[in-house]
């Protein structure tokens, strides 16, 4: 099993994990305008 976790430098939602990107975190705020 290989894992690989990046750390972001800014609020980014995505790790890297098994070979595929995944959603990780918090959601990107909705902006209604």
């Amino acid at each position: 099993m290989f894992l690989l976790d990046i750390v972001p430098v800014d609020d980014n939602r995505y790790k890297y994990q098994e070979s595929a990107w995944i959603v990780s975190g918090k959601a990107e705020p909705h902006i209604y305008g």
